[in-house]
């Protein structure tokens, strides 16, 4: 019997995302790196830029994962109100780090400034949390374990949280021996329906751990392949090359760039 995969779900904040204003790209890039790594998401969800309602969401996730990554609300200004949240999550206070907020300071002096007050709030982290470093930019990541589960705070800018993710987060969950690490194909195909490829695919002798999913994105329609790292390369490329020859001349090819280009 498989080991069950463990779980994360994807918080992000900001009242221009439950706007509408601005498209949440952090969860969906982040959702198919950890799945990459052999992890399962279970949710993702939208905050406001709400103390009460961030706090719910994580009590929600924490329910619901073994690991929660929140992105945004880690700014200076006085809508950014997830370090707060994640205190009152954990029932700690918010404390000064004194590391983050010479650094803080330091970038702005590298810019011939005075660090404005407000920015000392981006300094202001959940007593007993784990610090993640800020190299790319000015609010430190955090790391708050309660209970059962490991809660992730990062910035919400995507340049500085891609970096978090690089540097801090995914050495620390490849830690996880639950984690299996995947394999992935993508096959680009055109001019053929979505129901007609999976008519074509659906009886394919294709080894159990092979998954097979469909993705429409005109002008495209997408075969996405996968299965756990545990499965020999070669069985997987077979695979992969079978489903190609079964689709025909409508496929691109696997992993081939998109269209355009």
């Amino acid at each position: 019997m498989s080991p069950t995969l463990p779980t994360v779900v994807l918080l992000a904040q900001g009242d221009e995302l439950t706007a509408g204003q601005t498209v949440d790209t952090n969860s969906s890039w982040l959702a198919q790196n950890l799945h990459r790594l052999g992890y399962k998401v279970t949710g993702i969800a939208i905050c406001p830029d709400q103390p009460s309602a961030i706090q719910k969401a994580l009590h929600v996730a924490s329910s619901q994962g073994d690991v929660v990554i929140s992105t945004g609300g880690l700014g200076p200004t006085a809508d950014d109100y997830t370090a707060e949240a994640a205190a009152r999550w954990a029932g700690v206070d918010l404390v000064l780090h004194e590391e983050s907020l010479e650094r803080i300071e330091t970038i702005w002096k590298s810019r011939n400034r005075v660090m404005p007050a407000s920015n000392q709030k981006q300094a202001m982290v959940p007593a007993s949390s784990t610090i993640l470093t800020n190299h790319w930019g000015t609010a430190p990541g955090f790391l708050v374990e309660h209970k059962n589960t490991r809660a992730f705070f990062l910035p919400g800018v995507p340049r500085e949280m891609r970096q978090f993710w690089t540097n801090h987060l995914e050495p620390m969950l490849r830690q996880n021996t639950l984690a299996q690490p995947r394999r992935r194909a993508v096959l680009r195909c055109i001019g053929i329906a979505e129901s007609q490829l999976q008519d074509r695919l659906n009886a394919l002798p294709l080894p159990a751990e092979v998954g097979i999913h469909y993705k429409t994105q005109l002008p495209e329609n997408r075969i996405i392949i996968d299965a756990p790292g545990e499965l020999n390369q070669r069985d997987f490329d077979q695979a992969a090359q079978l489903v190609q020859q079964h689709i025909g001349p409508s496929c691109l090819g696997i992993n081939t760039p998109p269209l355009p280009e």
